[in-house]
C-alpha cells in the first residue's frame, strides 16, 4: 500500500514538472515573438526617422535655392537687368518648396524625386549664376564707362558754367570800365559882357567860395568828361544839377531845366547838355543865370550819364 502511494507521488511529481517545463517554454516563445516584433519596429522607426531627417534636409537646401535664387534676380534688378531664365529657375524653385512641403517622411521615392531634382537645380543655377558674373562685369564696365560720360559731361558744364560765369564777370568789369566819370570841377562868377569867368577857389575856406549875391547874375560850372579808351563812341546826354543846402535841385524851365531818370528815379536838372563822346577827355561848360540870390550854405553840383552818377563838386556861399 505504501509502495502504490510513493508511486504515485512520483508520477505527480513528474506530471508537475512537465507542466512547468511547458508553461517556460511558452512563455519563453512569446518573450521571442514579442521581442522580435519590437526589434522590427525600432528598425521601422530608425528608418523613418532617417527619411525625415533626410527629407527635412532636402526641404532646406531647397529653400536655401529658392533664397539664393531670388537674390539673384534683386541683385540683377537693382542694375536693371532682367534674366528669363533666371526667373524660370526661380518659379521651378518655388514649386519644388511647395512640393517638398507637402512630402512626408514615409514617402522614399518621393524624396529621392526631390533630391534629384534638387541637385538638377542646384547645377543650373551655378552655371546661371557664372553666367551672370560675366553679365555683371559687363554691366559693371558700361557703368564705369557711363559715369566717366558723366563725369566729362559733368566737367564740360562746370567749364560752361565758368566760362558763363566768367563772361559776365567781365562784361560786369568791361561795364563798369565803360562809365565815364566826371572830375576837376569849377564854379565861377560869369562876367555877362565879356562871358569870362572869375574862379574863386579858396583852399583854407574849403574850396569854392563866394558871396550871396556874387553869382546871381550868372556862374559858369565846368567840369572835365575822363578819357576812357574802352567806352563806346556815341551820343550822350549829361545833366547837371545844382543842390541847395536843403538838398533842393534848383531848376527852371524856362531856363533850360527840367526832368530825368537817375539812380532809377525821377529827378529835376539844372541844365542839360548833348555831347558826343569819342573816347577823349572832354571839357564841359554850363553857364547859369539864376536871377537871384543863393541860399547860404554848400551847394553841390553833381553830373549824370546816362542814368547813372558819374561826378559831383560843390561851392560855398557865405
Amino acid at each position: 500500500m505504501s509502495e502504490e502511494k510513493g508511486k504515485s507521488r512520483i508520477v505527480l511529481i513528474i506530471a508537475l514538472a512537465v507542466l512547468l517545463l511547458g508553461s517556460i517554454g511558452g512563455n519563453v516563445y512569446l518573450f521571442t515573438t514579442k521581442n522580435k516584433e519590437i526589434e522590427e519596429k525600432e528598425a521601422k522607426i530608425k528608418i523613418i526617422t532617417e527619411k525625415e531627417s533626410e527629407l527635412k534636409k532636402a526641404q532646406d537646401e531647397i529653400n536655401k535655392l529658392v533664397s539664393d535664387l531670388q537674390a539673384a534676380k534683386d541683385s540683377l534688378a537693382a542694375k536693371g537687368i532682367e534674366n528669363e531664365e533666371l526667373n524660370q529657375q526661380l518659379a521651378s524653385a518655388q514649386a519644388l518648396a511647395r512640393q517638398a512641403a507637402a512630402t512626408k517622411g514615409r514617402d522614399t521615392k518621393k524624396i529621392a524625386a526631390l533630391n534629384a531634382n534638387l541637385a538638377e537645380m542646384q547645377e543650373a543655377f551655378k552655371k546661371l549664376l557664372a553666367e551672370n558674373e560675366e553679365l555683371k562685369k559687363t554691366v559693371a564696365k558700361q557703368g564705369e564707362e557711363i559715369t566717366t560720360k558723366n563725369q566729362i559731361i559733368v566737367t564740360k558744364n562746370d567749364t560752361i558754367k565758368n566760362l558763363l560765369d566768367n563772361k559776365k564777370s567781365l562784361e560786369s568789369t568791361v561795364k563798369k570800365g565803360k562809365k565815364l566819370v566826371a572830375k576837376d570841377f569849377k564854379i565861377g562868377i560869369l562876367i555877362a559882357k565879356t562871358m569870362t569867368t572869375k574862379f574863386k577857389f579858396d583852399k583854407a575856406n574849403g574850396g569854392y567860395v563866394f558871396k550871396t549875391k556874387d553869382l546871381a547874375l550868372g556862374a559858369r560850372i565846368e567840369f572835365t568828361i575822363a578819357a576812357n579808351d574802352i567806352a563806346d563812341i556815341e551820343q550822350k546826354t549829361v545833366y547837371m544839377q545844382i543842390v541847395d543846402p536843403a538838398n533842393t535841385v534848383i531848376y527852371d524851365l524856362q531856363k533850360g531845366g527840367g526832368e530825368f531818370t537817375g539812380d532809377d528815379k525821377t529827378q529835376f536838372y539844372t541844365m542839360k547838355k548833348d555831347i558826343t563822346y569819342n573816347k577823349s577827355a572832354q571839357t564841359l561848360q554850363f553857364d547859369y543865370i539864376r536871377g537871384a540870390r543863393y541860399t547860404v550854405g554848400t551847394h553841390k553840383i553833381n553830373a549824370y550819364i546816362d542814368g547813372k552818377l558819374v561826378g559831383s563838386g560843390s561851392f560855398i556861399i557865405k
